[in-house]
């Protein structure tokens, strides 16, 4: 049975990161009367996007991303929840995700989201330096951000992921696997170690030249110790940044990286549904007026139909960024022109890049460590 992933785009965070290009919107710019409607909003574009279909979609996995979605209140939570369990058929055992900012968690709030139906927890935790959190414009301290996390648990969240992030700046290897450390001592679920990647307009980047950071080279060596230290502790590799204890996996990314079918609501939120992928506009006041008149499809902006070569790019770059690399048979369903994909792929065979086993097709350790430059050469 096909199963489909949803995606709730929530724009509103308390202050904007230094580092952030997302979509989001601090708290300036927005009051809780305009985050109440916007959660009315989404309720009006899943019921128009359900209204004319026979059957129920199937879906396994919801994940709130942003922004900060921990912002809404727990009753905000169970409005879109109870909502999508309605219209959808949500599996027994859906994994159900909100990204929420250790500042924003209290014992009340987090019983609340439990309550709700949310069952899996990503702390944006980046660093557990202070001197670094508050270089980048986080509002939490590496002390809230412990506290949140044993909150989670007393509330009954028994999936938690944090995030860090290498290559802030001011970071040493010191502090690096110091943040490292007191991640592993917590035992999430799961950890990602997100390289830092500096957007143009953004605060960061645009004041890149003040700020002293650790150099390429450096961080592929605290990178590539990382992984032997997280494989020491149990932590599974599965994706180029992301790591997990056996049986947690992210399944909401993992639809992305298998190239499944997912559904998108919100502001700056994409779809890929029927072969054509949509991405709705970066306007708050133009989705919230759609309300009243019901037109969400006109707020999709950007549609592209997914053409059988494109498709199988999509999956030779999506697939490699996994430890369970691509399936060679399944490649060539996609695209009579496998062979020139495969055949680029000869060298990086023999060089110890990358290694094939039975239908599939790896990249190595080495080669996970320059997969950009290799991806780069087989597609492009």
């Amino acid at each position: 049975m096909k199963k489909t992933g949803i995606y709730i785009h929530i724009p509103f965070c308390r202050s904007k990161c230094a580092y952030c290009d997302f979509y989001s919107l601090p708290a300036t710019k927005y009051s809780s009367e305009t985050v109440e409607e916007y959660v009315h909003a989404l309720e009006r574009q899943i019921t128009c996007f359900i209204q004319n279909r026979a059957e129920k979609i199937t879906v396994d996995s919801i994940y709130f991303g942003g922004g900060t979605p921990s912002l809404l209140s727990g009753c905000q939570f169970d409005m879109v929840l109870s909502l999508l369990n309605k219209s959808f058929d949500i599996t027994r055992d859906a994994e159900i995700t909100a990204e929420s900012n250790p500042c924003t968690l209290s014992k009340q709030k987090l019983s609340e989201m439990k309550a709700a139906g949310l069952n899996r927890l990503s702390l944006g935790v980046q660093s557990f330096s202070d001197t670094e959190l508050e270089t980048i414009g986080r509002l939490h301290s590496a002390a809230q951000a412990t506290e949140a996390f044993y909150l989670a648990r007393e509330c009954g969240f028994d999936n938690i992921g944090l995030d860090l992030i290498l290559g802030l700046p001011g970071q040493t290897k010191e502090s690096f696997f110091d943040s490292l450390e007191k991640s592993v001592s917590l035992h999430p679920e799961h950890l990602s170690v997100y390289g830092l990647s500096l957007e143009e307009d953004t605060p960061l980047y645009r004041n890149r030249d003040f700020y002293t950071f650790p150099g390429e080279e450096v961080c592929a060596g605290m990178f590539s110790d990382a992984v032997s230290r997280l494989a020491e502790n149990g932590y599974q590799r599965y994706e180029i940044s992301n790591f997990a204890m056996d049986g947690y996996r992210c399944r909401h990314n993992l639809h992305y990286w298998h190239g499944d079918e997912y559904l998108g609501f919100g502001v700056a939120a994409s779809s890929y549904f029927n072969g054509v992928r949509s991405t709705a506009r970066k306007d708050l006041r133009a989705f919230l007026k759609c309300r009243s008149s019901g037109d969400f499809d006109a707020f999709s902006v950007v549609e592209e139909v997914i053409g059988p070569e494109e498709k199988a790019r999509e999956y030779i770059m999506l697939s490699l960024r996994l430890t369970e690399g691509l399936s060679v048979s399944k490649l060539k369903e996609l695209t009579p022109d496998s062979g020139f994909y495969l055949g680029k792929c000869d060298n990086y065979l023999k060089s110890g890049l990358m290694r094939k086993e039975n239908d599939r097709l790896f990249f190595t350790e080495r080669g996970f460590e320059v997969s950009n430059s290799i991806l780069s050469e087989i597609l492009y």
